[in-house]
């Protein structure tokens, strides 16, 4: 799977369209110009709360955000070798706590 469009990516454009800086956008939102940053630079994600401001704000519904937010990280997991592990050591435990049904034909 190729590497969907992340939120600060999309943050990014849809400011650029509009003309808006982050402190313009922050001031509109009603959050810290350290956040919108924050976000822009991935050191933040972007949570039910502030999807619905973007949503608001920029007229996309908070869906779009939440939905980018969700694939992006999911993205990032899934070539996360170490997360690779932590699943396959939580499939094992899944399967001796219930193992799997056999059906018989």
């Amino acid at each position: 799977m190729s590497e969907p469009p992340s939120p600060a990516e999309a943050l990014r454009k849809h400011l650029q369209e509009r003309g808006w800086t982050q402190r313009i956008l922050s001031a509109i939102i009603g959050r810290p110009e350290q956040w919108t940053s924050d976000v822009i630079n991935g050191k933040k994600v972007i949570t039910v709360e502030s999807a619905d401001q973007l949503g608001v704000a920029f007229g996309t519904g908070p869906g779009y955000w939440l939905a980018m937010q969700d694939r992006y990280r999911l993205w990032v997991l899934s070539n996360d070798t170490q997360h690779k592990a932590r699943l396959k050591e939580v499939k094992r435990r899944a399967d001796q706590a219930h193992p799997p049904v056999r059906r018989y034909q």
